[in-house]
């Protein structure tokens, strides 16, 4: 259990998965009061974040492959000062080990010291039958011990990395040939390019609530014009997720084949 350190959690998680698992392991920490930093809300990047020594940050971002979501603006409003960093990555089933050596970059970059990188799985915001309901009781007790060990390095001031980051690949063939053709922007977030973020809004469906204009992370969402601004968006389903009439579907024939090709190889499978 951490004595003097405050905790603070520093997330982007549209669909509410990645606060989960760093919930999960903030509570093997042994932290009873947590502070929170949602990523998702435009203000929060807007704002300058200052750490300092005796903090403990746990970030928790997702990847679709590399660095997925804004990460690169989010590290731009944190200084970290000496805090510790702990960084977690959430995926459905894929390729996460270049997530995390760029997470361990960018930290140290912002003035913290890196003591664990962890990727988790949860349920795909994309695909619904990719890793359904996690995390489960299963992943909970994961979390809880990855917590666990947290607490006792940060004790004892042990702030190596001893585990080589593993960079496997999907069994995808598709998905892989996708990860290939971005791996030039190791520097920059991991971005679809537009054509693979189109979407639709079913008139006959949408009612017109604005549920999906005021959540979307990015401000990509103009309901009136039910258009989508897809140099904005990053994909992270949000949209789709959060409508209560199901009326946004992804309309790009690429991810729509990626997500179908995931179901068929992995959907029924445990990815532990």
């Amino acid at each position: 259990m951490l004595h003097q350190q405050k905790v603070i959690l520093v997330y982007f998680s549209p669909c509410g998965t990645t606060l989960k698992t760093l919930n999960l392991i903030a509570q093997g920490m042994g932290c009873t009061a947590v502070e929170h930093i949602d990523m998702s809300k435009p203000e929060e990047r807007r704002r300058k974040h200052e750490f300092c020594s005796d903090d403990v940050v746990l970030y928790g971002t997702s990847t679709g492959a590399l660095l997925f979501a804004p990460n690169k603006e989010i590290f731009a409003s944190l200084q970290g000062n000496g805090a510790l960093f702990v960084g977690v990555a959430l995926f459905g089933g894929g390729y996460y080990g270049v997530t995390l050596r760029q997470l361990q970059k960018r930290a140290t970059r912002q003035g913290f010291r890196v003591i664990g990188l962890g990727a988790f799985i949860g349920q795909h915001s994309g695909n619904s039958e990719m890793a359904t309901g996690r995390p489960d009781q299963h992943d909970a007790t994961i979390a809880s011990q990855f917590g666990r060990d947290i607490a006792a390095k940060a004790e004892c001031s042990d702030f190596t990395l001893h585990s080589p980051i593993s960079t496997g690949w999907s069994s995808s063939l598709l998905y892989n040939t996708v990860v290939f053709s971005r791996l030039f922007m190791l520097g920059s977030d991991y971005e679809l390019p537009p054509f693979m973020k189109k979407k639709e809004i079913d008139a006959d469906r949408c009612i017109q609530c604005h549920t999906c204009e005021k959540n979307c992370p990015t401000e990509a969402i103009d309901l009136d014009s039910r258009q989508f601004d897809l140099s904005r968006c990053v994909a992270c389903y949000r949209c789709v997720n959060r409508c209560p009439r199901k009326a946004i579907t992804v309309t790009s024939g690429i991810i729509n084949a990626v997500n179908r090709d995931f179901a068929k190889r992995l959907g029924s499978k445990r990815l532990d």
